[in-house]
């Protein structure tokens, strides 16, 4: 899962022209859309209270099928992306740290959906901001 949102994120993170399918002002069509393709409700996180505002989403192709990826951003430009997926063997997963190559993020998975919060090595605050997107899922219907 971190490594599938660490691809993710490498490609379209950067990106400043093109770097989401919907924009976050359509957030209900982006949370239908990838709740269609997850199978169940999936809503992207609000962190605007952390600083990050959703900039959208799109879907990204992962080795184990079809994922979400939500992009969010903070004032200063800085970046972190949320990938969400069905899990087919862990479904229930604590959240774990995990470095791969220029990005770290956290890794978790909660009633059979696994989730990977990512950004660009040593980005500041990002454990909290996993733990707030934590906190909304666990509480978010299934």
């Amino acid at each position: 899962m971190a490594q599938e949102a660490a691809a993710g994120y490498a490609v379209c993170a950067p990106n400043l022209e093109r770097p989401i399918e919907i924009s976050a002002s359509d957030l209900a069509a982006l949370d239908q859309w990838v709740s269609r393709r997850m199978g169940r409700p999936v809503r992207a996180p609000d962190l605007s209270g952390s600083g990050f505002r959703l900039v959208g989403g799109r879907l990204v192709a992962t080795p184990n099928g079809p994922a979400g990826m939500f992009l969010y951003q903070a004032t200063d430009g800085a970046r972190v992306a949320m990938l969400v997926r069905p899990m087919e063997i862990d479904k229930t997963a604590s959240m774990r740290r995990r470095v791969e190559g220029a990005t770290e993020g956290y890794a978790w998975a909660d009633r059979g959906l696994g989730y990977s919060m990512v950004s660009a090595q040593g980005a500041e605050g990002l454990a909290r901001l996993s733990r707030e997107a934590r906190r909304q899922a666990v509480q978010a219907p299934v």
